[in-house]
């Protein structure tokens, strides 16, 4: 795993890294939203030419795709090879990826995995807390820590549950416009993508009044086609460092302390179903 050039100057925003203050509660809108299959790679395959999106003299971005890296936020077992680039304008690439269709493997009737564009189209959500036969879960990687202030690697830093989690979680891509009203990628710099927060929440794996907060201040999203779109993490601009948050107590009015930085990139599609 790297970390480029460009990971300190568009990193440390994270020290002022806007707090969410609970686990989200589930809950039902009025009117059901666009139903998605989204796919987590164990790799990162980012086609973009990142350099030219950003235009900024080099100083943030890959100029030569494609970039890849191992993955830190990983699917469960529930897997298939999936497709990713296609030929128009990208390197064609497929891989074993770990397939979350939402509706499936439902713990009661309407409880079940969710996939899906939420709050008015602006949020992508992946949803695997209500789910059985088997439960479906996303893995965590922790074994990059991060000095966010000096910019380099701290191998010894591990959350206090350990280094690697198999859990259940929520995912949030947490835009500011419609997702679906997104430009479709018209080059391989995609100058149509945009850069939103990310955020993964958790319950502790023993302590009942305990939830773990994983913040990303900014990941790139592309619209590839008119039905599918990319969520990527990487070390090209430096998104891949995330934050770490334990909140304990109270649902409304947790004690957040922060629990260090670090590297977790991801690869993930959604396709509408």
């Amino acid at each position: 795993m790297k970390a480029n050039n460009s990971t300190g100057p568009r990193v440390l925003a994270m020290v002022a890294m806007a707090a969410a203050f609970s686990l989200p509660a589930i809950g039902a809108g009025k009117t059901a939203p666009p139903a998605l299959k989204a796919h987590i790679f164990s790799m990162v395959q980012d086609e973009q030419n990142s350099a030219d999106y950003f235009n900024d003299g080099g100083i943030t971005g890959c100029a030569d795709p494609p970039f890849q890296d191992a993955a830190n936020l990983r699917p469960d077992t529930v897997t298939e090879t999936w497709s990713a680039w296609p030929a128009i304008q990208w390197n064609p690439w497929s891989a074993t990826a770990g397939k979350y269709d939402d509706g499936s493997y439902c713990a009661s009737t309407g409880s079940c995995l969710r996939a899906q564009f939420t709050s008015s189209d602006k949020t992508f959500t992946l949803d695997t807390r209500t789910t059985a036969n088997p439960p479906r879960r996303f893995g965590v990687d922790f074994s990059e820590g991060w000095d966010l202030a000096n910019d380099v690697p701290l191998p010894n830093q591990a959350p206090s549950f350990g280094k690697s989690l198999m859990t259940a979680a929520l995912f949030e891509v947490l835009g500011s416009a419609s997702l679906s009203q997104m430009g479709i990628c018209s080059s391989q710099a995609c100058p149509e993508a945009r850069e939103y927060p990310a955020k993964l929440w958790f319950n502790d794996p023993t302590a009942a009044d305990t939830t773990w907060r994983i913040d990303w201040t900014h990941m790139r999203v592309l619209r590839i086609s008119t039905g599918t779109w990319y969520f990527i993490a990487d070390a090209c601009d430096g998104s891949q460092v995330a934050g770490l948050s334990k909140l304990v107590g109270a649902r409304t009015r947790p004690r957040e302390t922060n629990q260090g930085y670090y590297l977790v990139p991801f690869f993930i599609t959604a396709d509408k179903k």
